[in-house]
């Protein structure tokens, strides 16, 4: 036998072979790209259901408990409220400021709810700004957002907060 034709032979099979090898990591390739996105979509579906759920359990202080309806609805009238009931509307306004704050991060890492509505985190907290100014208009509201949030939260949500409230004010 002619050695050219057997060096031939096998430099044509070790084609096939790259060739086969190619095809086969392209449909892995593939495969894993498609697990990697709905992982990804689970992931997504995952985080709004638990900020969904945060904002459920955030408001049903107010649902589940008359007294506390009650003592929101003084402090939003701006009526003044003894300690025990400033300590629980502020600790409404904890909650509440929790929630926003995950949906701030959320938008910040281009998860849950930012990533699904295509908002930045500043979007976010500027379509929430009507109810959240309010909150923050009341006395105890102020007074907990100058002398308590800004140990309870993020620098980078304080700040965006302020730059909100400020930009707000001046219009």
């Amino acid at each position: 036998m002619n050695w050219g034709v057997v060096g031939a032979i096998v430099e044509l099979a070790a084609v096939i072979a790259i060739f086969i090898t190619l095809f086969y990591l392209s449909v892995q390739i593939k495969q894993s790209s498609q697990a990697l996105d709905r992982s990804n979509e689970y992931a997504q579906a995952a985080s709004i259901h638990e900020t969904n759920a945060l904002f459920v359990q955030v408001f049903s202080f107010l649902i589940q408990d008359q007294e506390m309806a009650s003592i929101y609805h003084r402090a939003m009238k701006s009526e003044d409220l003894n300690g025990v009931d400033s300590v629980r509307f502020a600790s409404f306004l904890n909650a509440y400021f929790a929630w926003s704050e995950d949906m701030y991060c959320q938008a910040e890492a281009h998860l849950g709810f930012g990533e699904y509505t295509k908002m930045d985190s500043m979007q976010i907290l500027e379509g929430e700004y009507g109810y959240w100014g309010r909150l923050l208009a009341t006395d105890v509201g102020e007074f907990w957002w100058k002398d308590v949030a800004a140990h309870l939260f993020s620098p980078d949500f304080i700040k965006a907060i302020n730059k909100i409230r400020s930009n707000a004010q001046s219009d």
